[in-house]
């Protein structure tokens, strides 16, 4: 009997050996776990990352978060996993934007970071755990409520992620207080933002607050793309070439010669893309005159005279663009760039020579690229001086034969 009760024992032992190495075994295995103490719980939170192209307005979105429970001590049909905390509002964490979140544009990305308050900490918190041990949630992003495009699409595309983690929640007894704790964190990542198979443990602590927030790792990237459109053709947001001549010799008939090129953001999604974008070409009194494509990676050509402009319709938010007069000559060319209003950029260059305006179309005003040539005086010279030396030769010979006349014509009076 003894022997029995002292197996028992050796095996209790083993057993509590065996869970207190497993534990400690996965929270060393790797840099990414996150430790508590009673005073100072383990914490995570989820970071949302926003990707705008250069030029657009932030939309208005609620990004929803589903923490649901998949485990407690590795069983899902227990009491104890009935009973596991809710995180969030039933379940949900929510991550809002609005258009007053901006930041300074990267290669033509806008990145927008933000960041859940700690998941087991807080309002987002209700307990009490029910026990020691490990809990599991899987944590996803919802992609069918939160955000309304202002029009259907592909006027508004939000693409979601599809990133899943596991979180792996360590509760511990304090043995001074008798109180339940998290003592570790650690979050692996199943799915790729892109739907693809993950399968690594990221850090998933919240960041600290200040000029260096380091943000948890656990995260999900959305990007959000516009397309420009107004109701009417000539409409402000439209990207618009514009030609204009003046000065006192200015010729309001003559033709410039113009070339454009087209490069769409980086984020836009490979459906949206077009090979090519209609262009309508107007005079001064509205009257529609022609119609060119561009074609993204192509330079377009064409040619405006004065009160005359070329309109790209429906370029996506964030487009970078170039177009270069060519050659005016006997002018002095110059335009205004505007880059969703505001106040223009204004570039004077030299006589006759190619003049190139780069900029990129936005989504909050005017996109236009006016180009003015000015021919102002022409200064009268008279006579042109490098032609003298021709002239005199030729009054010159002119005399000459005039001499030569009037010798014969008195030879020929003599001889009568």
């Amino acid at each position: 009997m003894r022997k029995t009760k002292r197996s028992l024992l050796a095996l209790l032992l083993a057993l509590a050996l065996g869970l207190t190495m497993g534990l400690t075994a996965f929270a060393d295995d790797s840099e990414d776990v996150v430790y508590g103490t009673y005073e100072n719980p383990a914490e995570a939170a989820i970071t949302k990352i926003l990707q705008l192209p250069q030029g657009t307005t932030t939309p208005n979105a609620d990004f929803l978060f589903d923490v649901a429970p998949v485990s407690a001590n590795g069983e899902n049909d227990t009491p104890t996993f009935a009973a596991m905390p809710v995180i969030g509002d039933d379940g949900v964490v929510t991550i809002s934007y609005s258009a007053s979140d901006t930041a300074d544009p990267v290669d033509g990305v806008i990145t927008l970071t933000k960041e859940s308050p700690s998941l087991f900490q807080g309002s987002l918190f209700d307990g009490p755990w029910p026990g020691t041990g490990v809990f599991v949630y899987e944590v996803t992003e919802r992609d069918d409520e939160g955000f309304t495009p202002v029009t259907p699409p592909p006027t508004e595309v939000m693409t979601y992620s599809q990133a899943s983690y596991l979180l792996n929640v360590y509760v511990k007894q304090d043995p001074e207080t008798g109180n339940l704790f998290v003592y570790a964190i650690s979050a692996l990542r199943v799915t790729e933002d892109n739907g693809t198979d993950a399968g690594y443990k990221v850090d998933p602590t919240p960041g600290i607050e200040g000029t260096e927030h380091v943000y948890s790792e656990m995260s999900f990237t959305n990007s959000f793309v516009r397309i420009n459109g107004d109701d009417e053709v000539d409409g402000s947001k439209h990207l618009t070439i514009a030609k204009a001549v003046n000065g006192d010799w200015a010729n309001t008939d003559e033709f410039f010669n113009f070339t454009l090129s087209i490069t769409p953001p980086s984020l836009l999604p490979s459906d949206l893309a077009q090979d090519s974008y209609p262009a309508e070409i107007y005079n001064a009194d509205g009257t529609h005159v022609g119609t060119i494509s561009v074609e993204p990676g192509t330079a377009a050509e064409f040619s405006l005279k004065h009160g005359w402009r070329l309109v790209v319709l429906e370029l996506p938010v964030g487009t970078d663009y170039a177009v270069e007069e060519i050659e005016p000559t006997n002018y002095e060319p110059s335009y205004s760039l505007y880059i969703g209003g505001g106040t223009p950029d204004t570039v004077i260059g030299n006589l006759g020579e190619d003049l190139e305006a780069v900029g990129y179309v936005a989504d909050a005003g005017v996109n236009r690229a006016a180009f003015t040539n000015l021919r102002d005086d022409i200064t009268p010279t008279g006579l042109n001086l490098n032609m003298l030396p021709f002239v005199i030769m030729v009054l010159m010979a002119a005399g000459a034969i005039v001499s030569l006349a009037a010798v014969k014509a008195r030879k020929k009076n003599r001889s009568h």
